[in-house]
């Protein structure tokens, strides 16, 4: 059973060509919305959280299950989009990108094995790709399922929703989406992308670790720089008591100007970012 399960009444199974179905996926579970693209209105939201998983086969079982017992994912829609959410990324600057180098690029950050699938996603908003690895049996379910779909990598509605136009963004601003074992952090003007990168950590005080050591490299001031948060950790009342502690002006990071059905009023969207911007990835 999902721990999330909100599904609009308006939601119709006969005419499921008018929608998005957008998925992320991780060793912690796996959410997935619907969107209208027709009134650009998001209909429905469902979360799976795994709890403990020991082996890749675990994994791949659980999911499997998930895809075959959901109903909603055993319809066909007009476009699917799925990010698994990893730290295994890199930034190319579009000038130097060939994708005939792809692993070459790959193995300059990141460690390859042998179940890694190379994939890429290009950022206008920053003139580069995001060259990213999905495990081939993740990716291989995924087509299984949804035949024509599109992977992503977490950072790319990331560094996507940093960009979008907002007024009460002055100067730089410092992004962390914290997720369930990693953040990504990033640090941009409204014009330009200054850091990306990602940590693991394990509590408040590993997070606010790397968000300070962040202002502190690229000489931003802690009561001047805001600070913009999102994730499906970022409501834990100890991380952001931990930042607060420290940092003056913290603000959620919240989707694009979609519309939402009334049935996701009560979902605090700043949690679930990435899936929800993901289709202006397409």
């Amino acid at each position: 059973m999902p721990d999330i399960d909100l599904i609009d009444r308006s939601l119709d199974r006969e005419n499921t060509q008018k929608y998005h179905l957008s998925i992320q996926a991780d060793l912690n579970g796996l959410s997935f919305c619907i969107l209208d693209l027709e009134e650009r209105r998001y209909i429905g939201l469902r979360n799976y959280a795994f709890g403990n998983i020991f082996s890749i086969e675990e994994y791949v079982n659980r999911l499997a299950e998930v895809f075959k017992e959901d109903g909603l994912l055993n319809i066909k829609y007009k476009s699917v989009s799925i990010i698994y959410l990893t730290r295994k990324s890199t930034l190319i600057p579009r000038s130097y990108f060939d994708r005939t180098y792809l692993k070459t690029y790959f193995r300059f950050n990141q460690s390859i094995n042998e179940l890694d699938e190379i994939n890429y996603n290009y950022l206008s908003e920053i003139n580069a790709y995001n060259v990213f690895a999905v495990p081939n049996y993740i990716a291989n379910e995924a087509i299984k399922w949804f035949g024509n779909m599109k992977l992503f990598h977490q950072a790319t509605p990331f560094i996507k929703s940093i960009f979008e136009k907002d007024t009460d963004r002055e100067g730089n601003c410092v992004y962390v989406n914290i997720n369930n074992k990693f953040i990504d952090i990033a640090v941009a003007s409204k014009e330009q992308l200054y850091l990306y990168n990602t940590f693991e950590y394990q509590n408040e005080t590993d997070l606010l670790y790397f968000v300070l050591y962040i202002y502190k490299q690229l000489n931003m001031d802690t009561q001047k720089n805001k600070l913009f948060i999102s994730g499906e950790q970022s409501d834990n009342i100890k991380y952001y008591n931990a930042l607060k502690k420290y940092i003056k002006s913290i603000r959620s990071l919240e989707p694009f100007d979609f519309m939402f059905s009334g049935i996701l009023d009560q979902l605090d969207k700043h949690k679930f970012l990435n899936l929800f911007n993901l289709v202006s990835c397409e």
